[in-house]
This record gives structure tokens, C-alpha cells and sequence, in this order.
């Protein structure tokens, strides 16, 4: 099966998500975080952060026009960049 240019479109989205969530956690590893990156057959990637009770936050890479943003909860969100304060947001957030 030959592949569509809407397929490329999706494939560098699901990439770009996927490189995002891998800077995130290891930014998130930096400030001792523990993260898990799950990257399914079928389907978009997903950054896990466990908080301190050991229950998990679902960290989404999403694009929106021009930009991307990490949104975990129905209603929160950050831009994704700058990493750093990105990073430290999402710390906070999922103590």
C-alpha cells in the first residue's frame, strides 16, 4: 500500500509528539521525576509522570495551529516551549 501525503502529515505529528514527550522526560528526569513514555502500535505517544502517592498524570504533546502544547486535565496546559520552563511547570503540577 502506497503511502498518501496525509499519511506523511500524520506520521511527522506522531513524531514530533514523540520527540517532545522523550525532551520532557528527560527533563522531568533531571529534577528526579519518574516518567513513562508509552508509544503504542496504533495510536498517539503518552508521558506518564508519577507523582509522589505513585498515581500517574497523562502528559498529551498537541498541536494547535503553529504550536505545540503539553495538556494533561480537561482544561491544563503549557506551551511546550521553552523546555525548561515547560519542564518545571509540569513538575510542579504533577507533585
Amino acid at each position: 500500500m502506497a503511502a498518501t501525503q496525509s499519511d506523511a502529515l500524520v506520521t511527522y505529528g506522531s513524531e514530533r509528539r514523540y520527540q517532545l514527550l522523550t525532551w520532557l522526560a528527560w527533563g522531568l528526569r533531571q529534577l528526579e521525576r519518574t516518567t513513562v513514555l508509552v508509544a503504542r502500535r496504533h495510536g498517539e505517544p503518552v508521558l506518564y509522570v508519577v507523582r509522589a502517592d505513585g498515581r500517574k498524570v497523562a502528559v498529551l504533546a498537541v498541536e494547535h495551529g503553529d504550536q505545540w502544547f503539553f495538556v494533561w486535565g480537561p482544561e491544563t496546559g503549557v506551551r511546550a516551549e521553552p523546555l525548561p520552563v515547560t519542564v518545571q511547570t509540569i513538575a510542579k503540577a504533577a507533585a
